[in-house]
């Protein structure tokens, strides 16, 4: 069984323009391939890709398809990265907000009394109006709350 060859890019081209001599002489594509050592399924792949190409430009390709799967790969690299550093960034806020909401609130006043202070006259006692807003309790009214501010 023969080992499989590779081919580069340069040879590719050259076997492709003997192709095409002995195809203009007459060859069929079966006795083509078969001088050039290839089955038909290369040669006609080879056809495809590098048909009217020079050997300097099929050399050019390669490099130029090498160097997008590079990219590609970074590419796909960094966005694995920042999904993994959002996920990061939500979980420390998810756990800096548990946190917050288990700690008791120092401005929280108990449901039965009222914040009171001096009325201007009289010496009475008046509601502050608006009060304390209560701390948020779930993650969006968190969110919400330093949206506004």
């Amino acid at each position: 069984m023969a080992t499989r060859k590779r081919h580069t890019p340069e040879q590719i081209v050259r076997k492709l323009a003997a192709a095409d001599r002995l195809l203009a002489e007459g060859k069929d594509v079966a006795d083509v391939c078969r001088q050039l050592q290839v089955t038909e399924a290369p040669y006609y792949r080879w056809r495809n890709q590098f048909g009217g190409l020079k050997a300097d430009d099929a050399k050019r390709l390669k490099d130029l398809e090498k160097e997008n799967s590079t990219l590609k790969r970074l590419l796909a690299d960094a966005e694995l990265e920042k999904a993994a550093l959002k996920e990061i960034a939500r979980r420390t806020l998810a756990q800096r907000l548990r946190r917050v909401l288990q700690q008791p609130h120092p401005r929280r006043v108990p449901k039965h009394q009222h914040l009171l202070v001096p009325g201007p006259r009289q010496g009475r006692h008046h509601r502050l109006e608006g009060g304390l807003q209560p701390p948020p309790t779930t993650l969006d009214q968190f969110l919400g709350s330093v949206q506004d501010q």
